[in-house]
């Protein structure tokens, strides 16, 4: 075991500003699941600065006209503002920030934070021998069916009651069992006749556009709405070279890319695919579903692809920009209330809104974005949403899924799209069989799991996310754009939400073919209440995957009973256990997990634990293991962190007895220990691991207390001597992630010689170790980056953590001097509030703490000062004014633009 001593001496030099993160980047991992990608850097939390330095907030409550005047007094602008929420997003100067939070009747204050499309490059087990290594595997995330396009023809009506039916069409014979027999597997094809293939619905997709050329929706797309503006598109820079590209598409173009179309082709696809009947496609096909190809004798082969509601029709509302996976959630907020305020007012009845997209959450249910869900779903829109891929842990499923109402999408892989998809892959008939030789759904590992930070069920629903075939868009001619129509696999909740969207529309259409209730908590009732619990040996738990798997026909007569509220979820979980954090080893062992199954540690966290050691004890499998992969199992270890985070620190896979991880400055709260079995393994496997914590009993040389509202700073100055050994810094605050909501502080560390240490992240403390700080005067600016409402009470803490004796440093100075900067016609306008008189030196700063430029350098007199001051031309960014006086320094953070 290591000491916490010898733990922080390892880090060397090195100034660590954020543990977490540090130890991720460390942590040893196999390649193998896909599951080890969990270790990189999660995406940023909140929306970047505008190209002229501003901050994107979301603001709700009822003194609306109030903020805005205040946004506009402080030189930022309203960009929208909500018609069916009380609500308003802006980009505002930073140095407004803690204006606006001070605002009288605001309930919520909040930087945007990002989304992202919830799809996955396809990853595959790998067991503890390494006999096989999908090593050519290609890596995009819908990957192609062929490099070239393909002959594909769209599905008319005649040709779909066909499908539907399992009737001869023009000599051929057509199986009621399109490819993957997916719509048996969810019941739509039971049930296309009653409910007239969706057709007279509306879903609108809230993606990255629509492509309408796209053989597989020929008919269907009605229009679309481009949200993205062209100046953010333009600026991209898609190819690489880093020149920006000067491209913007509108919401119908193919070079949007393919994430829309490929979703939208899983709403409400139709088409027959054309290959040559020695296709590997076509072999894989066969193969494993040999009801769905056609041989009409010609050299080729026909296969069948439908959504579950190829009668629908689709509007698209873009919110991604071309080539990109993200975008702030106020423009998606923005797409949801468009598209309600488009239904209020007839120009476009939408039934249901898809959007396969997901972000973090800190405050589950009570964001801007979804308690829009909610408000679609009062105006009568059916909302599905992707649940997130930030699985296997527990409490992962992000935002917007996270709303109270709505229908949340996780995703299990089945038999039928597994063996095809592997078959097809690695080029080998057959082996899918082997791969995935269990012959039922399993939750996939990558799937979203419940509760929510609020302990409500989520996901709701589970459909197949796992080598899903749909529409694509592609780049075969080397251009950089994907702008030929083709077809191929995908992963992610992404795939699995538009399948449960087109069964909505089904559902919808049933309920207005025959007078019955067609308002959204109706439909998402019938089908929680059609789902069907999916399971392989033992039972998942709810928080795996909701009411279950979609069923339709179940659906129907749920509606036609009345689609009454779901019985109440049992949260509880079998294969659970709940543990403490404690000075002394501890041994846990999972229960015998069959394939696809994981067992869950709930891991409490105690304030001021030091280290966490983890030791992989013994892995006991069975004698009969899967010849191509051998058996395994895998082990993950994730923060505190919940909603989507993806705040994993490390992965062992496959997990090997003796593996040793030290989980370095846990944040308090509830980390989580994850075991899973792969799909690919053919016995019930254990394992046993051992974990021992170390507390970080400090005292601290100093402790300073205070209180910031949104946006508001506080600086603090050291002067530490000469010699000093180890410098620890600790931020803490009420909201961490051990409460609900949580809220963020960052901080930001300045030397006396230009050192500068970052401490901002989502991390709950901040922390920061400094090894051998130079002697003299150090900063601490400390930040209220995000906070729901009023004021959130902090306390800083630093500490000498060496055993030398070099004197104790001076812990004393609170800030004397305030410091504050407005824009000016002719540069910025400095206001100084200084309680003794003398000189002032007023330095700016970039943020590798190196001086741009000295701005003033004069005496003055105490009390109030405004000064203009010319600032340099320098590139758009973060910097820091820090103003030296009599009585001490301060420091404000500024963006130039």
């Amino acid at each position: 075991m290591r000491t916490l001593k010898s733990t922080l001496l390892a880090l060397g030099l090195a100034l660590l500003t954020s543990a977490a993160s540090s130890a991720a980047s460390s942590a040893d991992t196999s390649k193998g699941t896909g599951l080890d990608a969990r270790l990189a850097a999660s995406p940023d939390q909140f929306a970047p600065p505008t190209a002229d330095g501003q901050l994107p907030v979301m603001i709700m409550g009822r003194n609306l006209e109030a903020a805005a005047r205040a946004i506009e007094a402080a030189g930022g602008s309203v960009t929208y503002r909500f018609e069916n929420l009380p609500a308003l997003s802006a980009t505002v100067p930073p140095e407004a920030l803690a204006a606006l939070g001070r605002v009288s009747g605001l309930d919520y204050v909040g930087r945007q934070t990002m989304v992202h499309t919830a799809i996955l490059p396809p990853s595959f087990p790998l067991g503890t021998d390494g006999r096989f290594d999908p090593a050519d595997v290609p890596e995009d995330c819908i990957v192609p069916l062929h490099s070239k396009p393909l002959r594909s023809t769209p599905l008319d009506r005649k040709s779909l009651e066909a499908v539907s039916s399992g009737a001869m069409s023009a000599g051929r014979g057509l199986a009621k069992r399109a490819f993957s027999e997916y719509n048996d597997m969810t019941g739509a094809s039971e049930v296309w006749e009653e409910t007239n293939y969706g057709e007279g619905v509306i879903v609108t997709v809230i993606d990255s556009g629509i492509y309408p050329g796209h053989p597989m929706l020929d008919g269907n797309v009605i229009g679309g709405t481009n949200l993205v503006p062209a100046a953010e598109e333009e600026a991209w820079d898609y190819n690489g070279d880093n020149i920006p590209d000067g491209l913007s598409f509108d919401w119908d173009a193919i070079e949007n890319g393919n994430h829309g179309t490929g979703v939208s082709s899983l709403v409400a696809g139709h088409v027959e695919l054309v290959l040559p009947e020695d296709d590997p496609f076509v072999l894989a096909v066969a193969a494993n579903s040999p009801g769905s190809v056609e041989f009409p004798g010609d050299g080729t082969a026909i296969i069948p692809l439908t959504g579950t509601a190829p009668g629908a029709s689709l509007y698209a509302v873009k919110v991604f920009p071309y080539g990109i996976g993200s975008a702030p959630d106020a423009r998606v907020a923005e797409a949801i209330d468009l598209v309600i305020s488009m239904k209020k007012t007839g120009e476009l009845d939408t039934d249901v809104i898809n959007m396969s997209l997901s972000g973090p959450v800190m405050n589950d249910g009570g964001n801007p974005l979804d308690l829009l869900v909610d408000a679609a779903t009062a105006a009568g829109i059916t909302v599905v949403s992707a649940a997130s891929n930030e699985g296997p842990v527990l409490m992962s499923v992000g935002s917007p899924a996270s709303a109270h109402t709505g229908l949340a999408v996780g995703a299990v892989s089945d038999p039928l799209h597994a063996r095809v998809g592997i078959d097809y892959l690695f080029g080998q008939v057959g082996i899918g069989q082997v791969f995935y030789p269990h012959d039922a759904m399993m939750v996939g590992d990558f799937s979203a799991r419940g509760l929510t930070a609020d302990r409500r069920l989520k996901p709701d629903v589970v459909a197949t996310g796992f080598l899903t075939f749909s529409a694509t868009n592609e780049d075969f001619d080397g251009d950089g754009l994907r702008d030929t129509p083709t077809y191929g696999f995908g992963v992610g909740t992404s795939l699995a939400s538009p399948t449960v969207a087109g069964a909505a529309a089904l559902v919808t259409a049933y309920g207005k073919l025959n007078g019955l209730g067609d308002q959204a908590p109706y439909v998402a009732n019938a089908l929680r209440n059609g789902a069907i619990p999916i399971s392989h040996l033992r039972s998942f738990s709810m928080r795996d995957q909701g009411y279950g798997f979609i069923n339709l026909p179940a659906a129907l007569e749920e509606l036609e009973a009345g689609a009454m509220s779901p019985d109440p979820a049992d949260p509880r979980h079998t294969l659970t256990r709940q543990v403490a954090v404690t000075n002394g080893v501890q041994s846990f062992r999972t229960a015998s997990l069959n394939a696809g199954e994981s067992y869950d540690f709930f891991i409490d966290v105690p304030e001021n634990t030091g280290i966490i050691e983890f030791t992989i004890d013994d892995v006991e499998l069975g004698m009969n293991q899967n010849p191509l992969t051998g058996d395994g199992l895998v082990f993950l270890v994730h923060s505190a962190k919940r909603g989507a985070s993806g705040d994993y620190h490390y992965v062992s896979s496959p997990a090997t007895p003796g593996d040793q991880f030290v989980y370095e400055f846990p944040e308090p709260g509830r980390a989580r220990v994850t075991v899973l079995a792969p799909f690919s393994n053919f016995s019930p496997a254990s394992l046993g691991f051992s974990m021992q914590g170390e507390s970080l009993d400090i005292t601290a040389d100093y402790t300073a207390t205070g209180s910031l509202g949104f946006g508001e700073s506080a600086f603090y100055e050291v002067d530490v001597p000469e010699g000093f050994g180890i410098l620890g810094v600790r931020l803490s605050w009420d909201h961490d992630w051990s409460q609900f909501p949580t809220y963020d502080l960052d901080m930001f560390i300045f030397g006396p010689n230009g050192e500068f240490v970052p401490a901002a992240s989502i991390d709950s403390p901040e922390l920061a170790i400094i090894e051998s700080p130079a002697g003299g005067t150090w900063g601490f600016y400390i930040e209220d980056y995000f906070s729901v409402e009023g004021s959130e009470n902090y306390t800083l803490e630093m500490a000498f953590l060496d055993e030398q004796e070099t004197g104790a440093p001076d812990f004393s100075a609170l800030p004397k001097a305030s410091l504050s900067t407005t824009d000016a016609q002719d540069g910025s306008v400095l206001r100084l509030d200084i309680p003794v008189a003398g000189r002032v030196d007023v330095g700016l700063f970039d943020v590798t703490g190196r001086r741009i430029e000295r701005l003033l350098d004069r005496e003055l007199a105490a009390g109030t000062h405004e000064l203009n001051v010319a600032m340099p031309e320098l590139a758009h960014g973060i910097y820091f004014l820090r103003a030296q006086t009599q009585s001490g320094a301060t420091v404000k953070k500024v963006f130039l633009h």
